[in-house]
């Protein structure tokens, strides 16, 4: 499968506005950067000489390892926003909320 037909499946899975053929075409800012990293992962981690399958598999651990990472970062976020609650609720000095 060639990486345009490759796209194409990722763009209708990804978007209604067709950010992620755009940026892939056209090299141009979208305004979506998710769209962008995924054009970028994906030419990346792009084998011309592979099979179909072998492409898809690679675009798909490609993507899911990016999910993961992505699932970190927001695990951390919530443990910091937790984080930052309780210690804003101990500080001396410092009103809780108003109920």
């Amino acid at each position: 499968m060639d990486l345009e037909k490759i796209m194409r499946e990722v763009s209708e899975a990804y978007d209604v506005d067709g950010a992620v053929l755009r940026f892939f075409q056209k090299r141009t800012d979208v305004g979506d950067g998710l769209a962008e990293f995924l054009v970028r992962e994906l030419e990346d981690t792009y084998d011309e000489k592979a099979t179909s399958p072998t492409q898809l598999e690679e675009a798909r651990r490609a993507v899911s390892v990016a999910v993961t990472q992505l699932n970190d970062v927001l695990t951390r976020l919530g443990d910091v926003i937790a984080r930052e609650a309780q210690n804003e609720k101990n500080s001396p000095g410092k009103e809780g909320p108003k109920t």
